[in-house]
């Protein structure tokens, strides 16, 4: 069962990698799952994979525009020194941890952003529900064998059904940069990769879950060296 599983998934689900550079030049990257839903390139991850992508892309831009803040700060005829200075202390600091170049990787050739992110919150908790959605830009329904069909949990859906969850817990990618190209590098052998680990879930009432752990074979890209272009 868990193979069939599996198997079937693995048409769908991709690793997430997003890569930082510092100021500094330190090239660093996490690494998540996410499953390509339908043909439009709407995907489903987890919340903290999308809101630090969302974050590195505005620090990025604070890091990169900075110069330009204040050189229109300082030429800024209508203010007095006193005003440009306080203006000037009041933007975000500039170090050497601070990142100036981001990139994200859904581990499909030609993906490189995403847009209209949309996070799933509780009521109650805010990290509670770890689920976020959003769309590939660009996207070609092609890049895709199969996508997921969604079962309908009020039919045939009781309790002690063995689930499969799959993703990429276990694998780090220490990617480099091209200035030259403004993208970032993955050297041979570090994507993700021959295998991976998954669990699986066995859940019953009133007992504690179960959890087992699986090999999946992953499409063998050891020998690939990619680049992906940089945000800013």
């Amino acid at each position: 069962m868990f193979v069939e599983a599996i198997e079937i998934s693995g048409n769908f689900t991709f690793p997430l990698i997003i890569s930082s550079r510092t100021v500094s030049g330190r090239c660093s990257s996490e690494i998540g799952a996410a499953v390509v839903v339908n043909d439009e390139g709407w995907i489903a991850t987890t919340s903290h994979n999308l809101r630090l992508w969302s974050e590195l892309q505005k620090e990025v831009a604070q890091t990169v525009g900075r110069d330009a803040t204040v050189a229109a700060i300082e030429s800024d005829t209508t203010i007095d020194w006193a005003e440009k200075h306080r203006k000037v202390e009041a933007l975000p600091p500039v170090t050497k941890e601070s990142k100036d170049r981001c990139s994200l990787w859904l581990g499909i050739r030609g993906t490189g952003n995403l847009v209209d992110m949309k996070f799933l919150n509780s009521r109650f908790f805010e990290d509670a529900v770890d689920i976020g959605v959003g769309r590939l830009e660009p996207f070609d329904p092609k890049w895709v064998a199969k996508y997921p069909v969604f079962k309908d949990p009020t039919r045939n859906f009781k309790q002690g059904r063995s689930l499969c969850k799959v993703g990429f817990p276990f694998h780090q990618v220490t990617p480099t940069y091209d200035a030259a190209t403004e993208s970032f590098v993955f050297p041979p052998g570090t994507i993700p990769v021959q295998d991976f680990q998954s669990a699986a879930y066995l859940h019953a009432p009133k007992h504690p879950s179960l959890q087992l752990f699986i090999q999946r074979r992953a499409p063998n890209w050891n020998n690939l060296a990619y680049r992906i272009p940089s945000y800013m």
